[in-house]
């Protein structure tokens, strides 16, 4: 199925609003996406879109806050500001919205209202009521991004066979290359790294542009101990995209296996200064302590 799925991945796949949005506030290292909210016809409801999908969140909250008090685009105005509140991790917000729709939603309307609820949930550190959401949304229509997200959240729970299991759910659903993209990052946690790079390989085969699979087959090959391999793949995901922190951070460590310590310092700091730059202080810590190491 993967190969026959990945012959498909060249075209460009347009995810749905509520995908795209919820495939942004994935896990680190799984696969992103800028989220898109879809335009809807309306006054205000076009420019609150252009607002919300060029960045400015709070002026298309704002619109859609001035529209709700209208009868006509309150629903819609409704879902957009709960995931526009979800974006900018204002859960609770999220929520109340959310509740206020659940009373009047459809059964398909209720099964999208569901899984955004437990997206809200899980940012707010409540897996167990995430995953109650999910079940509920689950049960009356299996989407993919259902399964992405509570994959997401088993994840952090340490689940690691039942999030394999979502997203194998996924892909079968949906066989997009964030998705196996994301299976491939999870066999990479899961210590399983030439499953990893093959997965990682295919996604290539179709599109040699992707850097974040570089990146991760890059990591697959150096835990197997083939740092020049995995060099290589780093370099190919520097060139396509300067600002991944995290191949120049594997850089360093690869370059420092071989015995260049100069070398991985600068890779290093490099790392250290685009985590500073992106908020990653966890990273940026873990960085700046390999150089001290490394400066001794």
């Amino acid at each position: 199925m993967l190969q026959k799925s990945l012959r498909f991945q060249k075209k460009i796949v347009k995810l749905s609003a509520i995908g795209a949005i919820l495939l942004a506030i994935q896990f680190p290292g799984w696969a992103q996406s800028s989220p898109k909210i879809e335009v809807k016809a309306g006054a205000g409801m076009e420019g609150a879109a252009a607002s919300f999908n060029s960045g400015n969140y709070n002026e298309a909250i704002a619109t859609w806050t001035s529209l709700i008090a209208k009868a006509g685009q309150a629903k819609d105005a409704l879902l957009n500001r709960a995931k526009a509140y979800l974006v900018i991790r204002q859960p609770l917000l999220a929520v109340a919205d959310l509740e206020k729709l659940e009373k009047t939603a459809g059964r398909n309307e209720k099964s999208m209202v569901l899984m955004l609820k437990a997206v809200a949930y899980s940012d707010l550190g409540n897996k167990e009521e995430a995953l109650r959401f999910f079940a509920e949304a689950e049960a009356i229509d299996q989407n993919p991004y259902v399964y992405i997200n509570r994959a997401s959240v088993y994840q952090s729970m340490g689940n690691l066979e039942a999030a394999r299991s979502d997203i194998q759910k996924a892909v079968f659903i949906q066989p997009t290359r964030a998705n196996f993209f994301n299976l491939a990052v999870l066999e990479r946690r899961s210590g399983n790294f030439s499953i990893c790079a093959d997965i990682l390989t295919k996604i290539l085969n179709g599109d040699t542009s992707f850097a974040p699979a570089y990146v991760q087959r890059g990591i697959c090959l150096a835990s197997e101990g083939k740092h020049h391999d995995a060099i290589k793949d780093l370099l190919k995901a520097i060139t396509l995209e300067p600002s991944i922190a995290d191949a120049y951070f594997q850089m360093g460590k690869s370059i420092n296996a071989l015995g260049k310590k100069d070398g991985a310092k600068s890779y290093f700091l490099k790392s250290a200064d685009i985590y500073l730059a992106q908020g990653k202080m966890v990273e940026y810590q873990s960085a700046m302590k390999l150089v001290a190491a490394l400066s001794k």
